[in-house]
């Protein structure tokens, strides 16, 4: 397999199985098969028939499809642990605002022009808070949170997960004109 279908296609693979792992739910297990199997499977397909050479466009959709695989993925330990209604509701309309100005989140993400510049930094900047807020990775950080809440540890991670699946979504729903424009 090619590196760019290795990256795209092991992510989500990688991170689905970081979220759901020790879950009890037989239903989060099944979640992550008929999600990521197909995707896997289509990454696979892409890169033995090599399309995913010739068009940028497919590779584009490959990108698209992982991170719209990372945001329900994301999404997934807020349903369990806040309201699945509200979280649900949330997701749903910050989806569906991203869809409808994917050009100006586009032009602002990807593009060099200076008027944007503010835009892009408070994007990058909310995504750099929720990895510090989260721990960042550093394992005392995170059991020294857990400790302090208790309890409540679960909720806010749960939510903090749940802000980086509208990052993700966000960031998905931009990308998508950037991939339709490419030239075969």
């Amino acid at each position: 397999m090619s590196k760019k279908v290795t990256i795209f296609t092991l992510l989500p693979l990688i991170f689905s199985m970081l979220v759901f792992i020790g879950s009890e739910s037989l239903y989060s297990v099944i979640f992550v098969l008929i999600t990521i199997l197909p995707y896997f499977c289509f990454n696979i397909y892409l890169d033995i028939t090599k399309k995913s050479i010739q068009s940028r466009r497919v590779r584009g959709l490959s990108a698209y499809i992982g991170l719209i695989i990372m945001s329900l993925y994301s999404l997934y330990p807020a349903i369990i642990k806040i309201s699945p209604l509200m979280t649900s509701l949330i997701f749903l309309i910050v989806g569906l605002g991203a869809f409808k100005y994917r050009e100006l989140i586009a032009e602002i993400l990807f593009s060099g022009k200076k008027r944007y510049t503010k835009y892009r930094a408070i994007y990058w900047i909310y995504a750099a808070i929720l990895l510090l807020l989260g721990g960042g990775g550093y394992y005392p950080t995170t059991k020294n949170v857990i400790e302090k809440l208790g309890e409540n540890s679960d909720v806010y991670f749960s939510t903090i997960f749940f802000l980086f699946s509208l990052w993700f979504l966000v960031f998905a729903q931009g990308s998508i004109p950037k991939f339709t424009k490419f030239k075969e």
